[in-house]
């Protein structure tokens, strides 16, 4: 009885054997680029997912499906898919190769900036903003732009530093022309009035860093100014504890010959005033600018 058991589980067993080698199917081949080289990590699968497989470093793979009904395999790689429909009833053995025109398809984009080059690097200061700021000197402002401005001798000095520069290494230019100031050896004593006339600015450009090279030196800063040029007649008076301002400009009907006259008065006996130590001191600051400029053919 036990052997009659035995062969009818040994042929039960052959029989399932049989039927699942009947229904398996194998698929095999490589991947590769139109050089003929070896694609690695290609992924192969069915469209069931129930089966897949990666290729080697030889861009080689093998795939064994258990199926009696045509089944869809899929060769992925950088988001590029091919796919085939392998039939069981036609043959139970395949090989496809799969050939990429392109591993990864890169398109060309040209990107052009919708800005002038000759304003890269800098931050623009609108003049007439900047007599809204309740400041004595006009470098103060700066240090509202951040890029590592600091007042240099504190708030009553036009001396400024950045990122730790000297107050002697930053550059200055009026109208695309270098302004050269004469300084003293303690950045304490500086100047009183900014040397920037707000009252003539048209523009205000400040770079801290990355400038072009018309600039010239290898500095800490660099501060383009650029005068207003008149178009008509126009006066501006100011009074106030700290001074006084004054600034005229007019232009002639051809618009060849323009003038524009600032000049400023400025003491700071009354801020001195109010601190705890009193002192004989009597700081007055005169200043006097000018800009004229006559085209000599009209265009």
């Amino acid at each position: 009885m036990l052997n009659k058991t035995l062969i009818f589980l040994f042929c039960v067993l052959n029989v399932q054997i049989s039927w699942a080698q009947k229904n398996e199917i194998s698929i095999k081949g490589r991947v590769t680029d139109r050089n003929g080289s070896a694609i690695e990590d290609a992924y192969i699968y069915t469209s069931d997912n129930k089966y897949f497989a990666y290729t080697d470093a030889k861009g080689e793979y093998s795939i064994v499906l258990n199926t009696d009904k045509e089944v869809t395999v899929v060769c992925a790689y950088a988001s590029q898919n091919k796919l085939k429909i392998f039939d069981p009833s036609i043959s139970k053995s395949f090989i496809w190769n799969v050939i990429y025109e392109s591993a990864i398809d890169l398109k060309i984009h040209t990107v052009r900036p919708d800005i002038d080059r000759a304003t890269i690097g800098k931050i623009n200061l609108d003049p007439r903003k900047v007599e809204r700021f309740p400041v004595v000197q006009f470098e103060q402002i700066l240090k509202s732009v951040g890029l590592g401005v600091s007042q240099s001798a504190g708030e009553l000095s036009s001396a400024y530093n950045v990122r730790g520069g000297n107050f002697d290494e930053n550059l200055i230019y009026v109208n695309d022309i270098e302004i050269y100031r004469p300084f003293l050896v303690r950045s304490g004593q500086q100047e009183g009035l900014s040397f920037v006339n707000p009252d003539m600015v048209n523009n205000l450009q400040f770079s801290a860093g990355g400038w072009q090279a018309q600039y010239g030196d290898k500095m800490a800063s660099v501060l383009d100014v650029e005068y207003r040029r008149p178009t008509d007649f126009g006066t501006r008076v100011r009074l106030s504890l700290l001074g006084a301002e004054f600034q005229t400009e007019n232009a002639t009907k051809n618009d060849r010959l323009t003038y524009m006259i600032g000049a400023r008065y400025r003491t700071n006996q009354y801020l001195l005033g109010t601190l705890d130590v009193q002192g004989s001191y009597k700081p007055r600051f005169f200043d006097l600018q000018s800009l004229v400029t006559y085209r000599i053919k009209k265009g």
